[in-house]
């Protein structure tokens, strides 16, 4: 069975949180009538975004780390907890006859926190020999 690369992971979502973020930092008032939002303050938006446009930027930076080893797991941790709670308060607001963005938003966060529990709870990912080692 050919396993998925922990850095295909992270770097698909950092791209994709840093598409969000950026959305929100540079567009907040947009960003928001996109999603159904009905919202007139920017500053909130901002700061949503500039939150999540720093967790981009950290998986981003940390795309080659080793995710089972001491260094890596703060980074594993942080994502996972982020796209857990993401997609519970997500799928609480989501519905099929709502705004298509938020299903994909919920979509997007529900694959990375089963993605992230994945590499979590397997074994170090050895990108020299591509292979995990025996446990």
């Amino acid at each position: 069975m050919r396993s998925v690369k922990p850095v295909h992971i992270v770097a698909t979502c950092a791209a994709a949180l840093g598409l969000l973020g950026g959305a929100l930092i540079f567009a907040p008032l947009e960003t928001a009538g996109w999603f159904g939002w009905q919202m007139d303050q920017e500053l909130p938006l901002s700061l949503l975004g500039s939150a999540i446009f720093g967790l981009a930027l950290l998986n981003w930076m940390g795309r080659n780390a080793v995710y089972g080893g001491i260094y890596g797991r703060p980074i594993l941790l942080g994502n996972l907890a982020h796209a857990f709670a993401g997609f519970m308060a997500l799928i609480g607001v989501a519905t099929l006859d709502g705004p298509w963005p938020i299903l994909a938003v919920t979509v997007f966060y529900g694959l990375y926190a089963a993605g992230y529990a994945r590499i979590m709870f397997s074994p170090p990912y050895n990108s020299a020999s591509n292979e995990r080692p025996a446990v």
